[in-house]
C-alpha cells in the first residue's frame, strides 16, 4: 500500500503532463480538421470554376457553330442548292476548323445533297437536329451520334434552316463536331492524377471522358446512376463528393449547358478531382503535428519522471524509510538528505527534531516509569505524533505561504521566479503526498510594437524589393508626401511592410506606359463614421495612401479585388491573386479599415490604422514639455466623444492645468452660466445638439471675452472660420498631441 502511494506521485505527474498536452492535442486535431475542410472548400471552388469555364466554352462553341451555319445558309451556292460548289465550300470550312467532323446539306426529306466528306448514310431525316429544323425552322441541337463519314467517330450534331427570301424552308444545313476540345481544360489546369473532365448528354450518356478510361468509364455508356440523379434534378450548377464509376472517391462538379436560358440542357459538363489528393497536404501536416506532439509528450513524461524522482520521490522515500526506522524504535536513525533551507530540508529537520523529542520522552518515560505500561506508552506516542503533525503543518504553512507572497512582488522575468515556484509546489506535495499536482498553463500574448509608417516607407524605398520593382517598371515614378508629425501605430513590422510592397506593386502595374505612383501618410481624426469601401468607425487614425494615375478599376472588378486568387495581373510574372487579400487581412487584423476610390484617371487605396501613443524606444518629444506647461489655469473640454474628452483631460492635467469636461454644447453653456474658466477646448462637430460655432456664439453672450481654441478631426471649415471671427483662437486638428495642445493653450492664454 505504501509502495503504491509513492508511485502515485509519479502517476500524478504523468497525469498532469497528459492533461497539459491535452489542449495542444485538441488544438492540433481541430486545426488539422479545419485545414482539411478548407482544402475541400478550396478544391470545390476550383473544380466549380473549371466546370463553369468548360460550360462557357461549350456555349461559346455552340454559338460559333450557329454563326457559321447561319453564314453558310446565306451563300448563293447554298441558296441555289448547287451541289458541287457546296461540297467545295464545306471542304474548305472543314480544313480550317479541325473540330468540325463534317458539314452537309439535305433537302426537306433528309436526303443529303452535298457533304464536305463522303458519307455512308445519305438520309438524315431520322436525326433529332434535322427534325427540329423541319418542325421549327430554327437552329436545332441534336444528340450524341457516331459520325457517318467512314470511320466511327463520336460527335455532336447541329442543324440550321436554309430559308428563301419568303422565309420558306428550302433545305437543312447540318454539321457534326468533336468534343475533344474539352480535354484542353484538363491539360492547362494542371489537375492532379486521376482527375478528369467529361461531357454527358441530356440522358446521362457519357459523350466524352478525358483522360480516356474505356474499361471503367466508356464513351457512349450511362454514367453512374447516383451521379446522374444529382445532376438531372439540379436546376443550377452543383458539386458533391462521391465515388466515380472507377471506384475513386472524388470531388465532382457539374454544370448544365443550354443554348437559351430557359431551354432544357442539351449537355452537362463535368470535372472531378480525387479527394485523397486534395486532403493529402492537410493529412500529412496533421500526422506530422501529431508525431511532434507524441514526441513532446514522451519527452515531457521522461523529464517529469526525472524531475519527480530527483526532487520528490527520492526525498520522500528517504523520509518514509526514516519514519519506518522511527516506528521500529530506532530514534537514533537520521536521513541521508542534507539539511538545507528548502522544503525537504525543513521537513527533514522537523523529523530529526521529532526523533530527538521522542528519544528524550522515551528516556524520561523509562526513568520515571520503567514498569480537390505499553498502553500508556502507545497513548503518549499517539499524543506526541498528533503534536508533531500540528507542528509540521505550521512549518509547511510557512513554506507554502511565503513563496506566494514573494511571487506577487516579483517581475515575470525574474530569475528567482522559477526556484520560488518550485519551493511553493514542493510545499504542497509535502503537506499532502497523495494530493494531485496542479499546473497553470499560461499563454503568452503576442504584443505589437509601436511603429512609425514614415520609417517603414523610407525603409521600403531603400530595399532590394523596391529596386526590383523599379527595374520592372522603369517608366513609373514614385513620389512621397509624408506627414512629419505622424502618430505611431501598434503593428507588426513585417506584415505592414508586406502591405506597402503589395500596394506599390499593384499601383505600378496598373500604369500602362509611363506614369506616377504617390505614397502619402497623414494623421486623421474621424468625428463620425466614414462610409466608403469599408465603414470607418469614429476614432484617431494614421492613414497610409497609395495612389496611381493608371486606368482605374472597373466597377465589376472593384467588388472582388480583395478576394483570394482573383487577379488581373500577368500570371507567372507578378500575379498570384493574393496580394490585396494579404492587404485586407493585415489591415483588419490591426483593427484598421480600407477605403478605395477609383475612376478612369487612377486609383487610391487609403489604409486606416488606429494610432497608439506609445513611443518608439529612443525617440523623445521634439520640444521639452516644460516649455509649454500650465500653471493651474482652468480649462473646459467640450467634446461629444467620451474617449476624446478623457484623452484631452489627461493631456491637460499632465501639463499642469485643471480640467472640467462636458459632452455637448448645451452642457457647456449651462456650466458657464454658473462658473468661469480660463479657456475652452471646443470640439467643432458634435452630434446630436449644437455644434462648436453655435456653442461659442451662446457662450460669448454670457462671457463676452471668453478665450477658446477649436479642435476638430475635419478640415478648417466655414464654421471654424466664423467662430474665429467671433473671438475664438487657434484651430488644432485631431488627433491631439501634448506638444500640439500644449503650445495652442499656452499661446491663447498669453493673449
Amino acid at each position: 500500500m505504501k509502495s503504491f502511494r509513492l508511485r502515485s506521485i509519479s502517476k500524478n505527474l504523468y497525469v498532469i503532463v497528459i492533461l497539459a498536452i491535452t489542449p495542444a492535442l485538441a488544438i492540433t486535431l481541430y486545426s488539422g480538421l479545419e485545414q482539411r475542410q478548407r482544402s475541400i472548400e478550396n478544391a470545390q471552388h476550383d473544380v466549380l470554376l473549371l466546370t463553369h469555364a468548360m460550360a462557357e466554352a461549350q456555349q461559346e462553341f455552340t454559338r460559333s457553330v450557329r454563326q457559321m451555319l447561319s453564314t453558310l445558309s446565306l451563300l448563293p451556292e447554298i441558296q441555289n442548292l448547287d451541289r458541287q460548289p457546296c461540297r467545295e465550300i464545306f471542304g474548305s470550312v472543314l480544313e480550317q476548323n479541325p473540330n468540325y467532323l463534317n458539314i452537309a446539306l439535305t433537302d426537306l426529306n433528309g436526303e443529303v445533297l452535298a457533304s464536305g466528306k463522303p458519307l455512308t448514310v445519305t438520309n438524315f431525316r431520322d436525326r433529332k437536329h434535322v427534325r427540329g429544323v423541319l418542325e421549327r425552322k430554327e437552329f436545332s441541337i441534336g444528340e450524341y451520334i457516331i459520325s457517318r463519314i467512314g470511320s466511327a467517330t463520336p460527335a455532336f450534331a447541329f442543324a440550321y434552316p436554309v430559308l428563301d427570301k419568303s422565309n420558306r424552308l428550302k433545305a437543312v444545313l447540318t454539321t457534326a463536331t468533336k468534343l475533344a476540345h474539352i480535354s484542353d481544360f484538363h491539360d492547362i489546369s494542371n489537375l492532379p492524377e486521376k482527375s478528369f473532365v467529361a461531357v454527358t448528354d441530356h440522358k446521362g450518356i457519357r459523350l466524352f471522358y478525358y483522360p480516356p478510361k474505356e474499361d471503367t468509364n466508356p464513351v457512349g455508356k450511362p454514367i453512374k446512376i447516383q451521379s446522374w440523379e444529382k445532376a438531372s434534378k439540379a436546376k443550377e450548377p452543383g458539386i458533391f463528393i462521391g465515388h466515380g464509376s472507377d471506384g475513386v472517391r472524388r470531388i465532382f462538379a457539374f454544370e448544365q449547358v443550354r443554348f437559351k436560358p430557359d431551354d432544357t440542357p442539351y449537355i452537362y459538363v463535368w470535372t472531378g478531382t480525387p479527394e485523397a489528393y486534395v486532403l493529402s497536404p492537410a493529412n500529412a501536416a496533421l500526422i506530422r503535428n501529431l508525431l511532434f506532439l507524441i514526441l513532446a509528450t514522451v519527452l515531457s513524461l521522461f523529464i517529469s519522471w526525472l524531475i519527480g524522482k530527483n526532487t520528490l520521490l527520492t526525498p520522500i522515500q528517504s523520509l518514509v524509510n526514516l519514519t519506518r526506522k522511527f516506528a521500529q524504535g530506532d530514534l537514533e536513525a537520521r536521513s541521508k538528505l542534507t539539511v538545507k533551507p528548502d522544503e525537504f530540508g525543513t521537513l527533514t529537520k522537523a523529523f530529526h527534531d521529532m526523533a530527538d523529542t521522542l528519544a528524550i520522552n522515551q528516556r524520561t518515560l523509562r526513568e520515571s516509569e520503567e514498569k480537390l505500561a505499553r498502553s500508556r506508552k502507545m497513548e503518549s506516542l499517539g499524543l506526541l505524533a498528533g503534536g508533531v503533525a500540528h507542528d509540521l503543518n505550521n512549518v509547511l504553512s510557512g513554506i507554502v505561504s511565503y513563496p506566494e507572497l514573494i511571487l506577487m512582488d516579483l517581475p515575470e522575468d525574474s530569475k528567482f521566479r522559477k526556484p520560488i515556484e518550485t519551493i511553493q509546489e514542493s510545499g504542497h506535495k509535502a503537506a499532502n503526498i497523495v494530493q494531485d499536482l496542479i499546473t497553470v498553463a499560461r499563454g503568452v500574448a503576442i504584443t505589437r510594437e509601436p511603429l512609425n509608417l514614415n520609417d517603414l516607407v523610407d525603409e521600403y524605398l531603400k530595399s532590394p524589393e523596391f529596386t526590383t520593382l523599379k527595374q520592372l517598371y522603369p517608366n513609373v515614378s514614385v513620389k512621397t508626401k509624408l506627414d512629419n508629425d505622424l502618430f505611431h501605430i501598434g503593428g507588426s513590422h513585417v506584415h505592414i511592410s508586406k502591405v506597402l510592397m503589395n500596394l506599390l506593386s499593384n499601383a505600378s502595374e496598373a500604369i500602362k506606359g509611363s506614369g506616377n505612383v504617390s505614397i502619402s501618410t497623414m494623421n486623421r481624426y474621424i468625428d463620425r463614421p466614414l462610409r466608403g469601401y469599408d465603414d470607418v468607425s469614429i476614432g484617431e487614425y494614421v492613414v497610409l495612401a497609395v495612389s496611381d494615375n493608371g486606368l482605374g478599376i472597373s466597377s465589376d472588378d472593384l467588388g472582388r479585388i480583395f478576394e483570394p486568387f482573383y487577379t488581373k495581373k500577368i500570371m507567372g510574372r507578378s500575379g498570384t491573386g493574393l496580394g490585396l487579400a494579404v492587404v485586407w487581412n493585415v489591415v483588419h487584423d490591426h483593427k484598421g479599415y480600407i477605403d478605395v476610390t477609383t475612376d478612369k484617371n487612377g486609383t487610391t487605396f487609403e489604409l486606416y490604422f488606429p494610432i497608439t501613443r506609445e513611443e518608439i524606444l529612443g525617440k523623445d518629444l521634439p520640444i521639452p514639455i516644460k516649455d509649454f506647461k500650465g500653471d493651474g489655469e482652468t480649462i473646459l473640454v467640450v467634446d461629444d466623444v467620451k474617449s476624446q474628452r478623457e484623452i484631452s483631460c489627461k493631456m491637460l492635467d499632465a501639463l499642469g492645468y485643471k480640467t472640467k469636461a462636458v459632452s455637448s454644447g448645451e452642457e457647456a453653456v449651462e456650466y458657464l452660466k454658473e462658473h468661469t474658466i480660463d479657456l475652452i477646448l471646443l470640439d467643432m462637430i458634435m452630434d446630436p445638439g449644437i455644434n462648436g460655432r453655435e456653442t461659442y456664439e451662446q457662450i460669448i453672450k454670457i462671457h463676452p471675452n471668453q478665450k477658446a481654441i477649436i479642435a476638430s478631426g475635419f478640415a478648417e471649415t466655414d464654421d471654424v472660420k466664423e467662430a474665429q471671427k467671433l473671438g475664438a483662437g487657434k484651430y488644432i486638428k485631431k488627433p491631439l498631441t501634448l506638444e500640439k495642445i500644449g503650445i495652442a493653450v499656452r499661446d491663447e492664454l498669453k493673449k
